[in-house]
């Protein structure tokens, strides 16, 4: 059987462990939104340094309003 103080610095302990946990979770689930904002982030500079997105309305071929037009411009070649 445990004496009162040695129960109670265990009691202490779990406690301190329990709290040092729940930070480590809040800012573990900060860090996943800030990695996921980051892909986010880069894919649309991908997607925009490559040309691979669509626009919503613009001008076709003939010179008329389209609801969806392909975007075929580019800063880099895509090709390679």
């Amino acid at each position: 059987m445990m004496d009162k103080s040695r129960s109670d610095e265990l009691i202490r302990a779990k406690d301190e462990l329990q709290t040092v946990v729940a930070k480590v979770k809040a800012l573990n689930e900060v860090n996943t939104q800030l990695l996921n904002d980051s892909v986010e982030y880069i894919k649309k500079a991908f997607e925009f340094v490559t040309g691979k997105n669509k626009v919503n309305k613009g001008y076709g071929r003939t010179g008329s309003m389209e609801s969806s037009v392909n975007v075929a411009r580019n800063l880099v070649n895509t090709r390679v």
